[in-house]
């Protein structure tokens, strides 16, 4: 475009030009802020100043993506916004959940298919067998054009299901994935893809496969090279959105911190994969601007070309963080921005004459999220995010900006964006109210804080409808087994159990017990010394008197003794009146991360495994225990729980109780 010595354009494509137009309108105050009817800013002004030309630009990452799969409806144009936002995709090389081999190829070969206790397993697959290897390289050469640069995609499955076969397990070379709290595939599944890397690139050199460091593959090889045709994806699942890499306060990204750079001193060819902010965050405001802006130094430092984060709405992109999602479009271009001045940028052109109150709104949450001490990938930690404390600011912010933007000269899309804001404050509330109310065991309380919750979403819902994917199976507005609607039926379960009530007309219960006793929230809780279990510390009369007590609503990660994997005990006593002599009392735990064993006055009444894959075992999972014939009713009772997490974080995450069924 050319007109009295103005001259944009860009090199190399069109696509350059096109961004060089972005970037002059954006001098000129027009912002996407987000996809949607009510994402774009455009300042009215009746003259036209071009004080500064923008001069050459360079984009520090040449990858930045957003992905906004399940979007729908015309007015969301997610593909418009990601372009006058500068993003970039990498054509699609970068990972998805692929299969090595073909089913038609896999046809008659289990002895292909992963040895995973004890049988053949679909899923993955045994990459030391040389015909299998065979196979494969046959089948990418097929997918492998003769010349010209290409991407291929060829991750891994979504699924833990390894080969535990003596030749593939001879290929491991001995380290630990702790966050999955099982050994490192790395070596052997990058010995299977140099091998087939290293095929196709004698077909076309400019070929490049597309594979991920995820799941048990996260850490870096020990001994392993890595090809120069593969592209490598670092997708920590226990990925913690919320400290950047290195950060002391969380042990994960201090560890994700050095497998990332030795991913890169192996490899020219690494992007990231992240989640907004997490994988199930259930809408949740927040503001990770801060962390954000280090990360993409750290990136732009040790070489990594780009990233690549989820915009699904359970993962909320938008839906609750789009102040993060505009500021990484940003920063991905240029890492030198500062993120104060991003956060006041877009605060003033969202929100208008309200901008100044939803700058220390979203200022209080980025200062709550850098010094927070959870980093789980879920929403088990949120009471320690956030507190009463927080709360209380937020609403002071939320108050203040609606008084600034009443019957002031806001345009309509202002309006309707603090709106949004002020929705998402007042879920959070009734969410946290709805946690609380669940710790406390007053389930019918706990049903209607979520039912308020969720006709706030849909409030939100109406003026945006970016935010929600309809029928996605994480979305806070589905019935699932992670999500805010999810807990409905599981408050109801609860509710059945201990007969607590009333039920609102829109559930129906059917009484199935009373609750005998609410077990403490605090219990009595130990370590054992060199990972033995001392027999004495189940026994009835045992003194623990000089134990450490700790929450049973929350990881013992989060209070005592930090990050550690391996047995625990918890112990505590309840008084069980006469009253149930000679009827049925079932032990309930709602929620524990780790296999358990149970003991009642001594006396070892139940067993549970442990799923090894830890996002199996989600936030409810209820286990019921008969433990009648070790109950002494008019007496008081010990109960003891072990409880073995191999995982990073580990134990109890919601309140306990002793109950009766109905006869």
């Amino acid at each position: 475009m050319q007109d009295r010595g103005l001259v944009l354009a860009g090199t190399g494509s069109t696509r350059g030009t096109y961004y060089a137009a972005c970037d002059f309108l954006h001098q000129l105050g027009v912002r996407w802020l987000l996809p949607g009817p009510y994402g774009e800013h455009v300042p009215q002004s009746k003259q036209l100043v071009i004080d500064k030309t923008p001069g050459k630009q360079v984009p520090d990452f040449p990858i930045r993506m957003l992905q906004f799969d399940g979007y729908q409806g015309a007015d969301i144009r997610p593909a418009s916004w990601s372009l006058h936002n500068r993003l970039r995709n990498w054509e699609a090389g970068y990972y998805g959940h692929d299969k090595y081999v073909s089913d038609q190829g896999m046809k008659g070969h289990d002895e292909w298919m992963a040895l995973f206790d004890g049988s053949r397993r679909k899923g993955q697959y045994c990459t030391s067998n040389p015909a299998f290897v065979a196979k494969a390289i046959e089948e990418q050469m097929e997918r492998a054009s003769s010349k010209g640069e290409q991407y291929i995609t060829y991750g891994m499955m979504d699924n833990h299901y390894f080969c535990q076969c003596q030749t593939c397990r001879a290929m491991d070379t001995g380290d630990w994935e702790h966050t999955m709290g099982v050994p490192s595939v790395t070596d052997r599944l990058l010995n299977f893809k140099n091998q087939v890397a290293a095929a196709v690139a004698k077909k076309n050199p400019q070929a490049h496969l597309g594979i991920e460091a995820y799941l048990q593959m996260t850490a870096p090889p020990l001994r392993e090279p890595v090809h120069p045709n593969l592209v490598i994806t670092y997708a920590a699942i226990s990925y913690d959105p919320w400290h950047s890499f290195g950060d002391p306060l969380s042990p994960h990204r201090v560890k994700a911190a050095r497998d990332l750079k030795r991913w890169c001193e192996l490899s020219d060819k690494v992007i990231t994969y992240e989640w907004e902010p997490n994988i199930i965050s259930q809408d949740m405001p927040n503001a990770r601007v801060s962390i954000v802006a280090r990360n993409v130094r750290f990136y732009k430092q040790i070489g990594v070309k780009g990233t690549n984060f989820e915009g699904w709405t359970s993962l909320n992109a938008f839906g609750s963080s789009p102040i993060t999602s505009w500021a990484r479009t940003r920063l991905l271009w240029d890492v030198t921005e500062n993120p104060d001045d991003i956060m006041a940028d877009y605060c003033h052109a969202a929100y208008g004459p309200a901008g100044p109150a939803a700058l220390d709104y979203y200022t209080s949450l980025d200062n709550a999220t850098d010094n927070t001490r959870i980093f789980s990938t879920e929403d088990w930690g949120y009471p320690m995010l956030y507190t009463d404390k927080l709360l209380d600011e937020l609403e002071q912010y939320v108050g203040e900006g609606m008084a600034a933007i009443k019957d002031s000269d806001a345009t309509e899309a202002q309006q309707k964006r603090f709106d949004i804001l002020r929705l998402q404050f007042e879920y959070l509330r009734h969410y946290m109210a709805m946690r609380s109310a669940i710790d406390r065991m007053e389930y019918g309380k706990a049903l209607v804080e979520n039912i308020q919750g969720l006709a706030l979403l849909a409030q939100i819902d109406q003026i945006n409808p970016v935010g929600f994917v309809p029928g996605f199976s994480h979305s806070s507005r589905n019935d699932g087994v992670f999500t805010v609607k999810g807990w409905q039926s599981r408050i109801v379960d609860l509710m059945e159990r201990t007969g607590g009530g009333p039920v609102p007309s829109t559930h129906t219960m059917t009484v199935k017990g009373e609750t005998i006793a609410t077990l403490p929230k605090h219990w009595r809780f130990r370590i054992p010394p060199k990972n033995v279990s001392p027999p004495e510390w189940t026994a009835a009369d045992f003194n623990d008197s000089n134990w450490k007590r700790i929450s049973t609503t929350m990881f013992w990660t989060y209070q005592w003794p930090g990050v550690y994997n391996g047995p625990a005990y918890y112990r505590t006593s309840v008084h069980i009146d006469e009253h149930w002599n000679g009827k049925t009392i079932n032990f309930t735990n709602v929620g524990m991360f780790g296999e358990q064993d149970l003991y009642v006055n001594g006396q070892h009444v139940g067993h549970r495994d442990w799923n090894s894959v830890w996002w199996h075992n989600p936030n409810y999972s209820p286990w019921d225990v008969d433990i009648t014939p070790a109950i002494k009713a008019g007496q008081d009772n010990q109960i003891t729980l072990i409880v073995n997490s191999p995982t990073e974080w580990g134990g109890s995450t919601h309140r306990m109780f002793l109950w009766s069924p109905v006869e």
